[in-house]
C-alpha cells in the first residue's frame, strides 16, 4: 500500500508538472475540451487580420504512439523530469516481451497500450519540436497538430517538422493531411499552386495518396 501511495503521487505531481510544460501547445494531455479548443482559438485566429494571407495545415504520423523512440522519451524525462525518471526506465528502459503462441515478441519502440501515462510520455517526447515550429498558430492534440498562418512560414514548419520527426522513430502520414488556402488576397491561386510545388508540400499533392485540398473561403 505505501508503494502504491508513493507511485500515485509521484503520477500526479508528474502530470501536473508536465502539463505546465507542454501549455500552450499539447490540449491533449491534461486539458478539459481540448479539441473544442484548438477548433475554437483557430476560428479567432482566422478572423483576425483578414488583410493577411492565411492557409491551414492538419498534419498526422502513421501509427505514432507505436513507433516513437524510447530512447529519446527516456532522455526527455531524464533532463526535464529527473525525480520522475527512475519511474518510467522501470516501465521503458528495458524491452518487454510480447507472447504470441510459441514466440516471443521484444517491445522495443513506442508507449505501452494501456499505460495511463502514454498520451503524456508521448507528448513528451514531441513537444521539444513542435515548440520550435514559427508558424502564428500552432496547436496539437497529441500526434494531431494545426498549423495556421502565412502559407510560407507553413512549409518552412514542414521541414523541421520532417527533419525532426525521423530523429524520434516517428514518419509522416501524408494520405490525413489536409492543407486549406484560406485567405487569399497578395497571394494569387496561380502563385499558391506554384508555391505547392516548390515545398516540400509538392511531396503528398503530387502523390496518388493526397489530403483533402480545399479552400475554406477565399477573399479576393
Amino acid at each position: 500500500m505505501k508503494n502504491a501511495s508513493m507511485r500515485t503521487r509521484l503520477n500526479t505531481k508528474l502530470v501536473a508538472d508536465a502539463v505546465q510544460y507542454l501549455l500552450p501547445l499539447q490540449f491533449g494531455v491534461g486539458v478539459k475540451r481540448g479539441a473544442e479548443g484548438i477548433v475554437h482559438s483557430l476560428r479567432s485566429f482566422l478572423k483576425e487580420n483578414v488583410d493577411s494571407d492565411k492557409a491551414v495545415l492538419k498534419t498526422d504520423f502513421k501509427n505514432a504512439f507505436n513507433l516513437v523512440d524510447r530512447k529519446c522519451l527516456l532522455d526527455v524525462m531524464a533532463e526535464k523530469f529527473p525525480e520522475a525518471f527512475p519511474f518510467v526506465f522501470q516501465a521503458y528502459g528495458t524491452p518487454s516481451f510480447l507472447s504470441f503462441g510459441c514466440n516471443t515478441i521484444l517491445s522495443q519502440r513506442g508507449v505501452q497500450q494501456g499505460d495511463p501515462l502514454g498520451p503524456l510520455l508521448f507528448s513528451l517526447i514531441i513537444h521539444p519540436f513542435i515548440s520550435s515550429l514559427t508558424t502564428k498558430f500552432n496547436a496539437w492534440y497529441l500526434d494531431d497538430g494545426t498549423l495556421a498562418g502565412f502559407p510560407f512560414s507553413i512549409a518552412d514548419d514542414l521541414k523541421i517538422i520532417k527533419n525532426k520527426c525521423e530523429d524520434i522513430g516517428l514518419e509522416l502520414n501524408f494520405s490525413k493531411w489536409e492543407f486549406f488556402p484560406v485567405v487569399l488576397k497578395k497571394t494569387p491561386p496561380l502563385l499558391m499552386k506554384k508555391f505547392l510545388r516548390s515545398t516540400l508540400l509538392s511531396k503528398f499533392f503530387l502523390s496518388t495518396t493526397y489530403p483533402c485540398l480545399v479552400p475554406l473561403y477565399i477573399v479576393t
